[in-house]
């Protein structure tokens, strides 16, 4: 819900000058304010520049040529009850009827395609003639931002829901349930209609943080992946001077986390990579933004021209034999890249060896394979090891606790070393997501095997989704799918340097796969 002293306090401090833009456009005044100031909003949450540029463009469209209001009005005035979803199907049926005036496939994806290719002006048009049921959004490719409102603020649409990226027609009419979502907030918390707007474009992206989703001291990758797409889409916001965009956005997997790798594919008017950019941010869906799958990034370097041709792709011992490349690069945009082999095309292009992905977290003998440096005690296993561990697989202290009790009969307690995501709202009831448990040293199986009944029975009374037993000799890790009886890892610190190894443990207990 909306507090309303902070919201006051907004008004005061000038949020009310704010407000005054929106009722002023409502009326049909001072449109120039309204597009500038817009355009100022929009950019304080997303971080490309071309997106501000574009929405100034579409309004700026609206106020000249209303392509749609003739229409529209004749729909308002044949029928005084319109609602969201009348209307809505009164604009697909629109937009097939252009779709068949220019000769195109008459199908939910080009409907889409209209849609999203005019989301800013159309809903915009929608929101003046019937402000009272629509709103217009300025969200498109940040749908991070959005989801991060209607956590904040309990706005009643469910986000484990949304749309999937092939139902073309769920996404169109998502629209009218976001609408529906924000207009029920409104009444429900006694706001105007340009309060409404004002809330959603200038209080509560500050609320949520605005642009901290981009993150600027990025940690060191995890991950490599692949995107594809032509010149044109990639960079589609380049400056006059052919310059790469400071940060851009483009479709990845959504599994992408900020600090990972990708690598360009393009494959027009030429088939090679092309070049390195770094994510920086972490990857999410978005239902309006055609390619479904969204990430922030931006340029590292380019890599020369004929370096990774499709040709010398094909012809390379090691890129050759990546499954993507044996689809011909069809479906390219997402695909993960092993560390080894992201490694080897950056040690290929001279490329700083800074944005190599590299897993060095312990030093071991390179002959008995021990770690570098003393462990005296389970504390220090603790301090120097797992905690560094956790760190690098993306959890935070904030994320854990350690030495927690929790109740187990009448009179006993057990105390797991490492709680990761614990849910201890009732008792009895508690849950975790992945449990740490800690040994100085194991010798032997016995060992092993007192270590997990420990674990497994925490594991077991939590309903974890997964158990780990780690020492100085390495990490075992269980899984709930098998009651935890068998190990779905393991691996001493000399085989985590393996960078391909490494991966594995992350994709195993790494935050990213967290839900």
């Amino acid at each position: 819900m909306l507090n309303k002293y902070q919201w006051e306090n907004y008004l005061l401090s000038g949020g009310n000058k704010i407000v005054t833009v929106f009722q002023d456009f409502l009326n049909c005044e001072n449109l120039d304010n309204f597009t500038s100031t817009l355009k100022t909003l929009v950019n304080s949450f997303c971080p490309n520049e071309f997106r501000g540029i574009e929405l100034e463009q579409q309004i700026d469209e609206l106020i000249i040529n209303p392509l749609v209001k003739n229409e529209l009005s004749s729909l308002f005035e044949s029928n005084k009850k319109y609602t969201i979803k009348s209307t809505l199907d009164f604009i697909y049926s629109e937009y097939k009827k252009i779709l068949r005036k220019e000769r195109h496939k008459l199908s939910d994806d080009n409907v889409l395609d209209l849609f999203l290719c005019n989301i800013d002006w159309l809903t915009t048009q929608l929101s003046l003639e019937i402000p009272e049921l629509f709103i217009p959004y300025y969200f498109q490719r940040n749908f991070n931002v959005f989801s991060s409102i209607v956590d904040m603020f309990s706005i009643k649409l469910d986000l484990n829901n949304i749309p999937i990226k092939s139902d073309y027609k769920g996404r169109f009419y998502y629209y009218g349930e976001i609408c529906n979502a924000l207009h029920t907030f409104r009444i429900e918390n006694n706001l105007s209609i340009a309060e409404l707007w004002a809330f959603l474009y200038d209080y509560a992206p500050k609320c949520a943080g605005g642009l901290d989703y981009i993150k600027k001291d990025l940690s060191e990758p995890q991950s490599a992946f692949f995107i594809g797409g032509t010149s044109s889409d990639m960079f589609s916001d380049s400056q006059k001077d052919k310059k790469y965009p400071k940060m851009t956005f483009w479709q990845c997997n959504p599994y992408t986390r900020s600090g990972d790798m990708i690598v360009f594919y393009m494959t027009s008017p030429d088939s090679r990579i092309d070049s390195i950019w770094r994510s920086v941010s972490d990857g999410f869906n978005d239902p309006f933004f055609w390619y479904y799958r969204c990430t922030y990034m931006t340029y590292v370097e380019k890599i020369p021209d004929n370096l990774f041709t499709i040709k010398n792709i094909k012809s390379d011992d090691i890129l050759s034999k990546l499954p993507i490349v044996r689809k011909n690069m069809q479906g390219v945009n997402g695909t993960e890249i092993s560390p080894e082999t992201y490694n080897y095309i950056i040690q290929k292009a001279n490329i700083d060896d800074s944005f190599k992905i590299k897993y060095s977290l312990f030093k071991t003998n390179n002959k008995t394979g021990t770690l570098n440096f003393r462990i005296k005690n389970e504390h220090d296993v603790e301090r120097k090891i797992l905690e560094p561990l956790l760190e690098k697989l993306g959890w935070e202290k904030q994320d854990y606790e350690t030495q927690k009790r929790v109740k187990m009969g009448r009179n006993m307690r057990l105390i797991p070393d490492y709680l990761i995501q614990p849910d201890f709202k009732k008792e009895y009831h508690e849950k975790c997501y992945f449990i740490w448990e800690v040994k100085e040293s194991i010798s032997d199986d016995k060992e092993l095997n007192e270590a997990k009944g420990q674990v497994i029975s925490y594991a077991r009374r939590l309903s974890t989704e997964k158990c780990a037993v780690i020492s100085k000799e390495g990490i075992w890790i269980m899984d709930k799918k098998d009651d935890y009886t068998k190990d779905i890892f393991h691996s001493s610190f000399k085989d985590l340097k393996n960078p391909n190894v490494f991966k594995k443990l992350i994709n195993i207990a790494g935050k990213k796969n967290y839900k």
